[in-house]
């Protein structure tokens, strides 16, 4: 069920078809996965809606996909713990040793035998946890959004040795004016890179080259992590939210378009029990453990999944008495799927 450009949520047979179990957004389409492991990519801008199969993987069994609303470039996990990058390759953002684009998935090859976990894609760069819960960063350095003490661009994946002693079990890269989020296997955030609108949630503006922990959320227990067009986003064990940094276009979900310098619970959503968010450049959803929705933030395509503007969350009544399983965001598109 996807909506945008004035549109309310409408059915998308072509894609409900392929049976998927999940989906990320680029800046030029969707990538999605389907239950039986296999990869599909479709342009917003197609026609006919029809998603094209993504070859390459040499029959590998994909279990997680990332990629970026502001991203040209897409990252897959497969099950046996390898990578695989493609798309625009500027900056080393593909971990392959060089600036070369990719048209089909090429294997990273620095992070075989590692057993990746997590992957996580930014604007131009990337990142992967392993199971050990080590992160490696690669890509565009500006800002120090890498994690390594500087703004070089790097092209193969290199351990943040700033989180030593950390186990790191979720990562989020931001857009342009990026900063980097991690979470701990006991539920401690750590930020870096940009710090414009206080999007590292440590107060002003100031940035950082290296991991530096996220102190007012300590004792929250935060599982995961998500970054959005100059402001962050944290979820709590409890299914609360966290959001700080730019505030124009109600984007943080507080009923104010201040700008937020430290990490400040949504009030609207909490005891919704949220299991998962879903971030575009500068509006969010969220899905909730009963199966219903949650918008909020810049409404001007309808990509929120109602015409009328809202300072707050609101439930996308379009899709009331539909159990939502996933959720997916675009630059200004929205996506929900159900069983």
């Amino acid at each position: 069920l996807p909506w945008d450009l004035g549109d309310t949520p409408h059915s998308c047979e072509q894609i409900g078809e392929l049976g998927v179990s999940s989906m990320v957004c680029g800046e030029q389409g969707v990538l999605l996965l389907s239950h039986w492991g296999k990869l599909y990519f479709m342009q917003y801008t197609s026609e006919t809606q029809t998603p094209e199969k993504v070859e390459g993987l040499n029959n590998k069994e994909v279990v997680e996909i990332a990629a970026h609303p502001d991203a040209k470039h897409y990252l897959a996990l497969t099950t046996e713990g390898e990578v695989f990058a493609w798309g625009n390759g500027d900056g080393g953002r593909l971990g392959l040793g060089d600036n070369t684009n990719r048209d089909e998935p090429t294997l990273v090859t620095t992070l075989s035998g590692l057993r990746v976990t997590k992957i996580a894609v930014g604007n131009t760069y990337s990142a992967a946890v392993t199971s050990r819960g080590e992160l490696f960063t690669w890509g565009r350095g500006n800002y120090g959004r890498l994690g390594h003490g500087s703004s070089e661009d790097v092209n193969l994946p290199t351990l943040v040795v700033g989180l030593k002693g950390q186990h790191i079990v979720d990562v989020a890269c931001g857009s342009g004016d990026a900063q980097t989020l991690a979470v701990t296997d006991s539920g401690l955030v750590f930020s870096w890179g940009d710090g414009d609108y206080g999007k590292l949630g440590r107060g002003g503006s100031d940035g950082s080259k290296l991991p530096k922990l996220v102190d007012c959320l300590q004792g929250v227990e935060i599982r995961k992590v998500y970054c959005g067009a100059q402001f962050s986003l944290a979820l709590s064990s409890t299914g609360d939210i966290y959001a700080w940094g730019k505030g124009d276009n109600f984007r943080l979900g507080h009923p104010s378009e201040e700008h937020v310098r430290f990490p400040k619970i949504i009030q609207a959503m909490k005891g919704k029990r949220v299991k998962e968010l879903a971030v575009g450049l500068v509006h969010v959803l969220a899905l909730t453990e009963s199966g219903e929705v949650f918008s909020w933030g810049k409404q001007e395509y309808a990509q929120c999944g109602d015409p009328a503007p809202s300072d707050e969350p609101h439930l996308v009544t379009p899709l009331s008495g539909k159990t939502i399983v996933g959720i997916a965001c675009g630059p200004t598109q929205s996506f929900a799927w159900s069983t």
